[in-house]
């Protein structure tokens, strides 16, 4: 059907149901959480900025053609059916953005508008999402020499994923993470979710005992953000750079 557009989400592609999508909708950016007071007696307005995103809702208008009844009401419901199994948030990916994804949740049904004598229909997807888009180069694993720079594609502060192998002390800009103990396992840093942990084939670990951080900060990647560690054997960073 040529290049018409779709979305994949949780691993459901639309184009396997014989359904795509238009753009309308998708191009929107986030709310700041921003609180506005009004103080008696003061000209303008307070801003308290709590330094975050809101949730977005994004809608996808849908639509589809299926010549046979029979296979037009099916596969509607298949797609509908598999949209809803998908639990919490999952990668949402588009066409119209192909070098980034989202997380999304899918919560509401699907309200079909049969046209053409029901061998087609439209209809809106609507997702719940993070306010982030997320960039797939920051899902490449960067292999780090002491003294590299990272250079972030974005404005905005990435929460790296950093894997480190040894003890030793770890300089992330302004943050210095010292990893103590025995080495028997690669560290993960986590600074998404603020946890240091083993990944035994599966079974996540706790190890923050083995890490302390200066500032008690997790390290982040603005611009130009500068690496050093000594005695680690390696250092490897998922930067997971991200725009709205």
């Amino acid at each position: 059907m040529g290049n018409l557009n779709y979305i994949v989400f949780g691993g459901v592609d639309s184009r396997d149901y014989g359904i795509y999508i238009s753009g309308e909708g998708v191009f929107n950016a986030p709310e700041r959480d921003v609180e506005v007071v009004n103080i008696p007696g003061k000209d303008g307005d307070l801003l308290i900025d709590r330094g975050r995103f809101l949730n977005i809702q994004v809608t996808y208008p849908g639509f589809n053609f299926e010549p046979d009844l029979s296979t037009f009401a099916e596969r509607l419901r298949a797609f509908r059916a598999a949209l809803a199994s998908q639990v919490g948030y999952q990668r949402l990916e588009d066409s119209f953005h192909p070098d980034e994804f989202r997380l999304a949740s899918f919560r509401s049904g699907l309200d079909i508008n049969p046209v053409m004598y029901n061998t087609a229909s439209t209809f809106d997807i609507d997702f719940d999402c993070k306010p982030q888009r997320f960039l797939k180069s920051g899902e490449e694993e960067i292999t780090i020499t002491s003294g590299d720079e990272l250079d972030n594609p974005s404005p905005f502060e990435a929460l790296p994923l950093i894997e480190v192998v040894g003890v030793g002390s770890l300089t992330v800009g302004n943050i210095t993470v010292t990893i103590t103990g025995e080495s028997t396992q690669d560290i993960f840093i986590d600074s998404d979710i603020m946890e240091a942990y083993e990944d035994d084939n599966g079974a996540i670990i706790s190890r923050n005992d083995r890490i302390s951080l200066s500032g008690m900060n997790f390290p982040t990647l603005g611009t130009d953000t500068g690496i050093t560690y000594t005695g680690l054997t390696s250092v490897t960073v998922t930067p997971r750079w991200w725009t709205i």
